[in-house]
């Protein structure tokens, strides 16, 4: 048996394709409209895709129960044809885990859209087929977390995007928790409008691409990347580009950790959430640094390249600098404090 996809838009005959709209409180996962006019079955490969006027969604199932759900067919790919998007749109409440055994994004949309919970995504395959335009889009009005447990795999050319749909700058951002190993995502990541990347481990981040990539991870438009408490985000040749209207380094309550990935960009970049973020690679970005909570410092003099970081304004939280990285940059000070130390 064989995926079907020759290209996103386009299944094979042996592909099942969803042929309507899930409506409000109605799932795909148990309902047959489908292009076999069967409920979800072994065996069979299965494509949620638009067409030229509409955009075609999979709701799973509305549950307040938790446990597994498991989604029947041999595979599952979320695709887009005639220019519109299609989705899986997540209306699984808090603690349920969605099983997948082949999980596809080929320019589709991943949508959690519960307020205040947290679910989780399992798949033995996930497949990334499309440039970083395949977006999980963490909808909402307060803070949500979808825990993909992955493996992911793409190729160098593909990526994905965390897409918090939300301006301006968040304190409860929208959050793509990835908890595996992914040693076969070859890929970039996109963060913006308030989508937050958070790593159990640098390997989440993915594998080694074949050359040096400054934008690897992109932050736009406040977008953010974060770890859990004690990692050190290091990557070898991923980089991290700020963009935009600027991105946003996040470390939650009695967490700290360390980015050594290179950092560059023109603009801003804030310092969220109460816990600690140490910057132990070269920071090359020019847009100015702004502490709006917790702690933000440098580990050795040279991090900070010569002529970027132009000024730093702490609104709330700490800043450590010694005077040597601070050096003739402008420092505004409106709430919290700077440790004039550093971190020695």
């Amino acid at each position: 048996m064989t995926l079907g996809l020759f290209a996103a838009g386009f299944a094979s005959a042996d592909t099942v394709i969803l042929t309507s709209n899930d409506t409000l409180g109605t799932s795909a996962f148990y309902k047959n409209n489908w292009s076999d006019n069967l409920v979800p079955h072994s065996g069979t490969d299965y494509l949620v895709e638009g067409n030229s006027t509409w955009n075609f969604a999979m709701r799973t199932p509305e549950t307040s129960t938790g446990g597994r759900i498991t989604f029947g067919g041999d595979s599952l790919t979320i695709g887009v044809v005639g220019g519109k998007w299609s989705s899986v749109n997540d209306k699984t409440y808090s603690n349920a885990s969605l099983y997948f055994k082949t999980l596809t994004f080929a320019n589709g949309y991943f949508v959690n859209g519960i307020d205040f919970s947290t679910e989780y995504v399992t798949s033995s395959v996930v497949n990334v087929t499309s440039p970083a335009t395949a977006r999980f889009a963490i909808l909402g009005s307060s803070e949500r977390t979808l825990v993909f447990q992955g493996p992911l795999s793409a190729t160098q050319t593909c990526g994905l995007m965390v897409d918090g749909q939300a301006t301006p700058i968040a304190t409860t951002p929208y959050i793509l928790y990835l908890k595996a190993n992914n040693p076969a995502y070859l890929g970039s990541w996109q963060m913006q409008k308030n989508g937050v990347l958070m790593l159990d481990r640098a390997a989440s981040l993915g594998g080694v691409p074949d050359a040096f990539d400054a934008a690897s991870c992109t932050l736009a438009n406040n977008g953010g990347i974060a770890a859990v408490n004690g990692v050190t985000l290091a990557a070898a040749n991923r980089g991290i580009t700020v963009t935009g209207a600027g991105g946003s380094l996040y470390a939650w309550p009695n967490t700290t950790w360390t980015l050594a990935m290179p950092l560059t960009g023109s603009a801003p970049v804030n310092k969220l959430g109460s816990g600690a973020v140490v910057v132990s690679n070269s920071w090359s970005g020019t847009g100015a640094i702004t502490v709006l909570a917790g702690s933000l410092g440098f580990a050795t003099n040279t991090v900070l390249a010569a002529g970027t970081a132009p000024s730093f304004s702490v609104k709330a939280g700490c800043l450590s600098l010694t005077d040597a990285q601070l050096g003739s940059r402008a420092l505004s000070i409106s709430n919290g404090y700077f440790n004039a130390a550093g971190l020695g």
